[in-house]
């Protein structure tokens, strides 16, 4: 081997090392400067949910995420004063397709890392645990020792990204806030179904397995095998003054989506024609409800007053709940009394007459 081919060959080998350094150094500045929070999900977990609570809490869905305990104006609060929720402006919430019993919990917001740190420590050690702080990269983890090395920990990153999940999964998260691997916001399926729904304040993705199916018959009432030949679910809402709802399900084949529009047509005649639901708002919902097939998918389609859904959220979330005695002055004679009866659960409203 001549000296001209031996330096060819040392320079060759140089530029690649200069070349892979410099991938990799771009790779890490591109994942710091990821400001989603779906960006820190992997693209393989099983079923992703995202949400702009800065878009929600300006909504009139802003109610759920406001405690009762707010702050009077002027006063301010330190970061153990107040939950988490409340300084964040983005949430990833994913499950795992290797490991359904865990979860990863991403969050992106004005998180001050030493004081959420602090705060995490005192609430632990409040509870008669014993905290401790390690530190995991660009991490600060946090979490209760006495729940073993395997429990959820909080980790916070110096700029504003919060993580919550086991270890496996934090670090899965971490390797893809640093760019080591790809996210659900840009590649695998998800990505694809994102792209799809289109951007909304709420986005949930999901790769059906059993457990999905099974949670999706129970959603609709279905005992059936109508989602047998369904793969992936999505549903894209915006909580604006009027609410928008689109949902898209893949399935197998035209067939299978052509079964599942059917069943779903004779669920929402089935609701719409319930007493009960249209008592308690529903139907009036489900049937200016758009069912349509186009190949294998099917897209559902609905829209209503902002304030309409929040009602109907606050009557089901009372479902159950006894009422109050009240004293009553008797009805006129001969006058046409309501009686004062709660509704029946949910999952009672629709079953056959002689199961109930």
């Amino acid at each position: 081997m001549t000296t001209r081919t031996r330096n060819a060959i040392a320079l060759g080998v140089a530029a690649a090392v200069l070349a892979a350094a410099l991938v990799l150094f771009a790779r890490t500045k591109a994942g710091h400067a990821r400001t989603a929070a779906i960006d820190l999900v992997p693209y393989d977990a099983r079923v992703v949910v995202s949400m702009n609570l800065d878009a929600i809490r300006r909504s009139p869905f802003g109610k759920f995420l406001r405690g009762d305990g707010q702050a009077p104006a002027g006063v301010p609060r330190s970061a153990c004063d107040r939950d988490a929720l409340d300084q964040a402006s983005e949430l990833a919430v994913w499950l795992p397709g290797d490991t359904p019993d865990q979860f990863g919990i991403a969050a992106i917001g004005s998180f001050v890392r030493d004081e959420l740190i602090g705060c995490s420590r005192t609430t632990i050690a409040r509870r008669g645990g014993h905290p401790s702080v390690t530190t995991e990269g660009d991490y600060v983890v946090v979490g209760d020792d006495d729940l073993g090395t395997d429990a959820a920990r909080i980790a916070a990153r110096a700029d504003g990204v919060l993580l919550l999940g086991r270890p496996s999964v934090r670090t899965r998260m971490a390797a893809v806030g640093a760019g080591w691997s790809p996210s659900a916001a840009v590649q695998g399926e998800h990505a694809k179904m994102r792209a799809a729904l289109g951007p909304a304040d709420v986005v949930l993705t999901a790769i059906v397995d059993r457990s999905v199916r099974d949670a999706a018959r129970r959603l609709v009432g279905e005992g059936e095998s109508l989602f047998d030949g369904v793969n992936a679910i999505g549903v894209a809402a915006d909580t604006s003054a009027t609410v928008r709802v689109h949902a898209r399900v893949w399935c197998n084949d035209a067939s299978a989506c052509e079964a599942l529009k059917t069943g779903l047509e004779a669920r929402r005649s089935a609701m719409a024609s319930s007493i009960a639901m249209r008592a308690a708002g529903v139907a009036g919902l489900v049937e200016g409800a758009r069912i349509e097939r186009q190949d294998a998918t099917v897209d559902v389609k609905l829209e209503a007053p902002a304030r309409q859904v929040v009602d109907l959220i606050d009557r089901v979330a009372r479902w159950g709940e006894e009422n109050p005695a009240r004293p009553r002055a008797p009805p006129p004679s001969g006058s046409f009394v309501v009686p004062n009866e709660m509704l029946p659960s949910p999952g009672s409203i629709t079953a056959p007459a002689g199961s109930r």
